[in-house]
């Protein structure tokens, strides 16, 4: 349908491993990942972007057992003409005993 324009829906599997321990700092045993994913994307002129990814599901790994999980992450930028653009972009996400976040910001410049 129509309203259904820019939407899109997947799943996302992962697996990752450590081959060093450390009590300083997350580090994957064997963790595996599974989520639902539902996105929106939405161009429009005079060059205007904005992406959006949200994905919820289970992860698991050795020391910290099941948890639920999710992440976000958003994308808006602008295209100021052939060579000049710029983007602002966020994200969260979390795993069993581990979270991060960032923002920032980029300009580019072609040649």
């Amino acid at each position: 349908p129509r309203s259904w324009a820019g939407f899109g829906l997947g799943a996302g599997v992962g697996w990752s491993d450590t081959l060093f321990r450390s009590d300083f700092y997350y580090s994957p045993e064997a963790l595996r990942v599974m989520r639902a994913l539902v996105s929106y994307q939405r161009r429009w002129e005079p060059g205007w972007l904005v992406e959006t990814e949200v994905g919820a599901g289970v992860s698991r790994d050795e020391p910290n057992g099941r948890l639920g999980t999710w992440h976000v992450t958003g994308r808006a930028g602008q295209a100021w003409g052939e060579r000049l653009r710029t983007l602002f972009e966020g994200r969260y996400g979390n795993a069993p005993a581990y979270e991060s976040w960032a923002v920032g910001g980029t300009l580019e410049v072609r040649f």
